[in-house]
């Protein structure tokens, strides 16, 4: 899909800045390995805004490197505790308080909504509101 995106960026069909998500290790698509992710990590534009996360047990390690690399993480993606739980036999699920304490041993923290879409160059809630048809 990089190649996709280089080439609809080179007939003006998208503009910059551009924002990847990286989904690793569903069926198909690339497996959920710090490999994969340095590797598309190394294709990004310089301006490019990022983020990943992997599905299946794998996806806590992806986490980490996302973050070791400087992309962004999605906080909770739907399912992925339960299925975290489930894969390894856990009864206990990770709570926001084990993700926040995940985020802050590399020194970041989570960003708020409108400093979310200052990041992806996305129009402030308000803006959205205005643009939304009557």
């Amino acid at each position: 899909m990089m190649g996709n995106v280089a080439y609809y960026a080179s007939k003006g069909v998208l503009v910059a800045p551009y924002h990847y998500q990286f989904v690793l290790g569903v069926l198909g698509g690339m497996p959920a390995t710090v490999e994969s992710l340095v590797y598309l990590e190394n294709l990004l534009p310089a301006d490019a805004t990022w983020s990943a996360f992997g599905i299946g047990r794998d996806h806590q390690k992806i986490i980490y490197a996302t973050l070791a690399l400087g992309g962004h993480i999605r906080w909770v993606f739907e399912g992925q505790r339960l299925l975290r739980a489930r894969c390894q036999g856990d009864e206990r699920l990770p709570g926001s308080s084990e993700q926040s304490g995940s985020i802050k041993e590399f020194g970041k923290r989570g960003s708020h909504p409108e400093e979310a879409r200052a990041i992806l160059s996305l129009p402030s809630k308000s803006r959205l509101v205005e643009l939304q048809p009557a």
